[in-house]
C-alpha cells in the first residue's frame, strides 16, 4: 500500500472515531407492589441498538425501601441512541419462573451530548401489579 493511501486509510478511520459521539441519558421513578414499597427491584439502563451493533448496559440498581431509583448512564454512537428502562420483578407474580420485564423507552429529549444527563425522565409512581401490554419474562 503506498503512503497516500495508508494516509487517507489512517484518516477515514481517524474520521469515524471521532464522529462517536457521548450521549448521557438518565431515568427514576418509585415502583410499588400494590399498596407497599416494591423494595431490592432490579432496574436497569440500556442503549437497544438494531442490526449488527450489541444493545449497551448502560447502568444497573435496585431500589431502596421506598421503592426509589436513579439511573443514569452514557455511551458513544455514531448516532443517536435508543435508551429504555428495563425492570425486573416478581410483584403479582406467584411462583412463575424467571421475571417479569417490563420495558419503558425513554423519551429522546432527555437524551443530552456528554458524560451526565442534564435532565432525567421521570417515570412516576408505577404500581407493578399491572400487567402491561408488551410485557416479557426474563428466565435467570
Amino acid at each position: 500500500m503506498s503512503l497516500r493511501a495508508s494516509f487517507f486509510l489512517l484518516l477515514a478511520i481517524f474520521g469515524t472515531v471521532s464522529a462517536l459521539r457521548e450521549q448521557a441519558v438518565g431515568c427514576e421513578g418509585i415502583l410499588l407492589c400494590g399498596d407497599k414499597p416494591a423494595t431490592n427491584v432490579r432496574v436497569a439502563l440500556w442503549d437497544e441498538d438494531d442490526g449488527p451493533d450489541p444493545d449497551d448496559k448502560l447502568q444497573e440498581t435496585r431500589t431502596d425501601s421506598k421503592g426509589h431509583f436513579k439511573l443514569a448512564g452514557s455511551t458513544k454512537e455514531l448516532t443517536n441512541i435508543d435508551p429504555v428502562c428495563k425492570v425486573y420483578h416478581d410483584c403479582d407474580d406467584a411462583l412463575k419462573p424467571g421475571q417479569r420485564k417490563v420495558r419503558f423507552r425513554i423519551p429522546s429529549q432527555y437524551i443530552t451530548t456528554g458524560t451526565t444527563p442534564k435532565k432525567y425522565f421521570n417515570l412516576g409512581t408505577i404500581n407493578l401489579e399491572i400487567k402491561f401490554a408488551k410485557e416479557d419474562r426474563e428466565l435467570l
